[in-house]
């Protein structure tokens, strides 16, 4: 199993005898159809070779406590994210997250305190600094503190997001354990809110709690948490897709993995009003047009609704015009005020989904843009951890744009993004009125209607949209960096580098071009040397000398397989077949059970 042992990934158990807190125990409400998906997305982090975490509770109890040397010192520096490297100097004693910290833990007779994040979560810095400022002394004195990052462990978020169903609650990151050293958890905190006070308040509850429950007995709390993570195993294995028909059982598959693309972890929320669903539905109706089995009424349906998303789309502040990129979520029910984080794999996505359909003036800029990008690499998330600076950061009144921009360039601004005296942002999305008298930038209408509008060839409305572009994009820089709260994350995964290479494919397959394919090379080449390692054994993230090796996790595999069969599709290269096959055999040589069945 994965390091964090079977307890991750169950979903049922008898909750502490404690009061109710934000700090949850485990509580058995999962309603049945949840555990077919649920078992499914359990064995996501399941490899072959792993062993399973000793358990040796008598000398655990018997032995007295070991000081421990490595716990001395944070031992980040070597870790394979910019997230957790930048914390290598922190007062706090963070460890990796690897087996060794429960080994850390049964010697020193401690609980483990892990925190998930990392840069694509605005709230991880902001809750690391606020712990290392309150609560060092105690974390590093009375636990093993451990940081771990999404983006390195991927299976992590999957864990904390069962843990957080058992409460029937949204998972939200940071998200904040307390195990044993079994790596069973015993309490878990998910982070939801941006102030400081309610955050502290919160935490100080949970850490409570926890303390008093070990005072008051660790052995009750160390074989309390393995029962509860044995019912969850029980329970797992115990959720089977009934009896079906192979048709009917592959139908339901099927409509489950529909399901599933509509449904938004972060916010727990289905489409309509939480996190960015239209890229995953866009992503949907994509691939629904693409399949070979769907009938001509229904692949036209699905561009056409397609479509119609992505103008839509591209019209709005999610599209951010000064870096030619789509946010990853929005903070309303409409477009109007996004979330400031970026993520490749929403640009990925969003630019595989413009190569399927015709577009129109605001879609074919922002297809343009996401090209662009393609040419320039670019961070892989970035994110705000102060929340307050996104309002003076990203959006503007009329007077500051006024002083920022010639006569010229702010008769285009007003055009383009509808600008207004009382802000362009509805009431219905600002009922606190925090953004009154600021505008979003997100194109209301297209360069090419300005132009039309105002009879002035393209190419100068162009060259003055670029003039603006660029003076805003410097201007709201110097914000950024004067605060110091912008995080950036530039390690790339596979995945994400894959699934940019598959887009690249299915653009040049719209829209043969030279320069296309030439970046598609470059990156199959990157992806074929990179991302490998000194035995040829695949890699999450690329080769570096110097950093821990992550290997490929099972979604690296699926991507990069879908990589090369797009490749194939292009050139009609045997050798790609060839290359496919053998990443499949080596994909069920990794993470096939004793059925052939895979882990993930």
């Amino acid at each position: 199993m994965h390091i964090l042992t079977k307890a991750f990934y169950q979903h049922a158990s008898e909750p502490f005898d404690i009061p109710a807190h934000p700090c949850h125990s485990l509580k058995p409400s999962v309603k049945p159809f949840l555990c077919i998906i649920l078992t499914i997305l359990a064995l996501s982090s399941c490899r072959k070779e792993e062993s399973k975490p000793p358990s040796s509770q008598d000398t655990y109890f018997q032995n007295p406590p070991e000081t421990i040397a490595e716990l001395a010192q944070p031992d980040l520096a070597k870790e394979p994210t910019d997230f957790l490297r930048s914390a290598q100097n922190s007062p706090i004693n963070w460890q990796p997250w690897t087996k060794e910290v429960f080994n850390f833990a049964e010697r020193s007779q401690r609980l483990v305190f892990l925190f998930v994040g990392s840069n694509s979560y605005s709230n991880s810095s902001q809750v690391i600094s606020i712990l290392e400022n309150k609560f060092a002394e105690k974390l590093n004195n009375d636990y093993v503190p451990v940081l771990a990052d999404t983006e390195a462990d991927p299976a992590l978020a999957i864990a904390c997001h069962l843990l957080a169903l058992e409460r029937n609650e949204s998972i939200t990151f940071p998200f904040l354990l307390w195990l044993s050293h079994e790596g069973n958890p015993v309490a878990w905190l998910p982070i939801s809110v941006n102030e400081e006070d309610s955050l502290l308040s919160g935490f100080n509850r949970a850490l409570l709690t926890v303390e008093t429950i070990v005072d008051k007995s660790i052995e009750y709390v160390i074989n309390n948490s393995r029962y509860d993570n044995e019912r969850r195993v029980n329970l797992i294995n115990s959720s089977k897709i009934p009896d079906l028909d192979p048709l009917r059982r592959s139908s339901l598959a099927q409509h489950l993995r529909l399901l599933n693309g509509y449904y938004d972890p972060v916010t727990g929320l289905f489409d309509r009003t939480g996190g960015l669903p239209p890229a995953n539905l866009i992503t949907t109706l994509t691939r629904t047009a693409q399949h070979p089995a769907i009938s001509n009424s229904q692949r036209q349906e699905a561009l056409s609704s397609c479509r119609n998303a992505l103008e839509t789309l591209s019209k709005t502040a999610i599209f951010d015009p000064l870096q030619n990129r789509f946010f990853q979520r929005r903070l309303s029910r409409s477009f109007s005020i996004p979330d400031t984080t970026t993520h490749t794999l929403t640009q990925s996505g969003l630019l595989n989904a413009f190569s399927s359909i015709d577009l129109q003036p605001a879609a074919q800029f922002a297809h343009d843009s996401l090209l662009s990008l393609a040419r320039n690499p670019i961070p892989a998330s970035t994110s705000i951890n102060n929340p307050t600076v996104s309002k003076d950061c990203f959006f503007w009144t009329k007077n500051q744009l006024k002083e920022l921009l010639s006569p010229e360039e702010f008769k285009l601004a007003s055009f383009l993004f509808k600008l207004h005296e009382l802000g362009n942002i509805p009431s219905s999305d600002d009922p606190t009125r925090l953004y009154f008298r600021k505008n979003s930038l997100g194109f209301r209408q297209s360069i090419a209607d300005y132009a039309s509008a105002n009879n002035q060839p393209l190419t100068s409305t162009q060259t003055l949209f670029e003039s603006l572009r660029t003076k805003l994009a410097d201007n709201r820089a110097e914000r950024l960096a004067a605060s110091g709260s912008l995080q950036t994350e530039n390690t790339l995964s596979l995945s994400n580098q894959a699934q940019l290479l598959t887009s690249l494919c299915r653009n040049y397959g719209k829209s043969p071009n030279a320069e296309i394919l030439a970046l598609a090379d470059a990156l199959a080449a990157q992806l074929r040397t990179k991302f490998r390692d000194s035995n040829g054994r695949l890699l999450h993230f690329p080769r570096e000398a110097g950093l821990r090796q992550v290997p490929a996790f099972a979604s690296d595999y699926a991507t990069l397989l879908e990589a090369l069969l797009e490749s194939y599709r292009l050139k009609w290269d045997p050798a790609l077949l060839v290359e496919s096959r053998n990443l499949a055999s080596e994909l069920l040589d990794e993470f096939a059970n004793e059925q052939g069945l895979l882990h993930e």
